[in-house]
């Protein structure tokens, strides 16, 4: 069983990407309300393909690395249309969130278990909005591994360098959620990415982490 990653930053990432309603409540905020729906998303890096590659072809900036983003669909619900990673709720017959977030990945994206080196768990984030706790799992994979997005899912992806998401270059951004709802938020654009919210929160603990050089790569097949 994979445990969480150690000496996580945790809340301190999470709130400087936090939407300017959500800092008071997540400042104190220990544990997610009784009655959360429990979901898990799947952190996936890849080393970027390049034409000159070093002579070791196991060492890369870990900033390099590229974070897999997923475009959902539209549809009835709180998330819709949103910058996401591939992830969803947990199901009764998921072992673990680790389960979870992998077969997701699959339904969404077409990303195989066997393809995948977990790492462990970055923080739970709770998200009032649809009242779920995200369980994140930090995986990596090939830089060549296949990615098909199913239809129903996801309408588009993008794999962008870790080292893009630093909060300090993040846009505060007044935004309309699908339910209409006009909020102010620290945001990333990436080209026609707008990334904020639990997915941006996220990311800024995976910056931090491979800021502080917690993730060692020498393993990793070229």
């Amino acid at each position: 069983m994979y445990m969480s990653l150690p000496n996580l930053p945790g809340k301190s990432a999470h709130l400087r990407m936090a939407p300017e309603h959500r800092i008071a409540s997540l400042s104190v905020e220990i544990d997610p309300p009784e009655g959360a729906v429990e979901s898990a998303v799947l952190v996936i890096i890849f080393p970027q393909k390049r034409e000159n590659p070093p002579i070791d072809p196991h060492i890369q900036p870990l900033m390099d690395w590229e974070v897999l983003l997923i475009e959902r669909s539209k549809y009835d619900g709180v998330h819709s249309g949103e910058i996401a990673f591939p992830g969803g709720k947990r199901e009764l017959w998921d072992k673990d969130f680790i389960d979870t977030a992998c077969r997701e990945a699959n339904e969404e994206m077409a990303i195989k278990n066997k393809d995948l080196t977990i790492f462990g768990l970055l923080s739970r984030l709770y998200v009032p909005p649809s009242n779920h706790t995200i369980h994140p799992v930090l995986a990596c994979a090939c830089w060549n591994t296949e990615l098909i997005p199913r239809e129903r899912e996801v309408i588009s992806f993008k794999k962008i360098p870790i080292g893009y998401f630093n909060p300090a270059t993040a846009q505060i951004c007044t935004i309309e959620t699908s339910r209409g709802d006009v909020v102010r938020a620290p945001a990333f654009i990436y080209e026609d990415y707008m990334i904020w919210g639990a997915t941006a929160m996220i990311l800024s603990e995976l910056y931090q982490v491979v800021l502080e050089a917690r993730l060692i790569t020498s393993f990793i097949k070229p």
